[in-house]
């Protein structure tokens, strides 16, 4: 068995599923396919906005040099158009909060493109991609040996909460930060890839 090359997320505008190829991220393909594109182009489609997103600071470009060096892994869901449309870092250096000995998978990052972000577009051209990407590095984590386990620190926002709560999360403690920790364990992976017809 091995990873799958691609996701499949949904088009808002004809409700088309489309597959975005799963692409791996390096410096200077994070830099010219997010680090360049992202901001500025939500910046044409909105203009001037009252708030900054909380990973609008973000640099995919060191988030990728960071993950080669720490033996992690920068991917990309890349659209037929050549965007990508969600990106994803993590490592498997991690151990479960849940299941106290036991190794997780960490995702340290995660973002869908922000004109896929419904509350910063009036009309988002895909869903789906941040929760695709999710499962994907948890099928990782499986193939790893680590069951599915993936642990994050999610903003503490309630839409955030509510959408990895939806998935199987479980919610641990904060952080100072104000991020809150938050794992998949075994048993709800297992669940999630059996509600998606994975390894079946």
């Amino acid at each position: 068995m091995s990873l799958p090359d691609n996701i499949i997320v949904t088009s808002c505008q004809t409700g088309q599923r489309v597959c975005a190829r799963i692409v791996s991220l390096y410096r200077n393909s994070a830099q010219k396919k997010i680090d360049s594109v992202w901001w500025g182009k939500l910046n044409d489609l909105t203009g001037p906005r009252d708030r900054r997103e909380p990973d609008e600071h973000w640099d995919w470009a060191t988030i990728a040099d960071q993950c080669g060096v720490h033996g992690g892994w920068c991917k990309g869901a890349e659209t037929p158009d050549g965007h990508i449309q969600g990106a994803i870092a993590y490592t498997a250096n991690s151990r479960s909060l849940l299941e106290p000995g036991t190794a997780s998978l960490y995702i340290a990052y995660v973002a869908t493109a922000p004109w896929n972000r419904g509350w910063l577009v009036d009309r988002p051209m895909y869903r789906g991609t941040g929760g695709r990407l999710i499962l994907y590095a948890s099928l990782h984590s499986y193939m790893l040996g680590l069951k599915g386990r993936v642990r994050l620190s999610a903003l503490s926002s309630q839409n955030t909460i509510d959408f990895y709560n939806s998935i199987g999360f479980t919610r641990l403690d904060d952080n100072e930060d104000s991020t809150i920790n938050m794992e998949l364990s075994a048993d709800k992976a297992m669940a999630w890839f059996e509600r998606e017809g994975i390894l079946s």
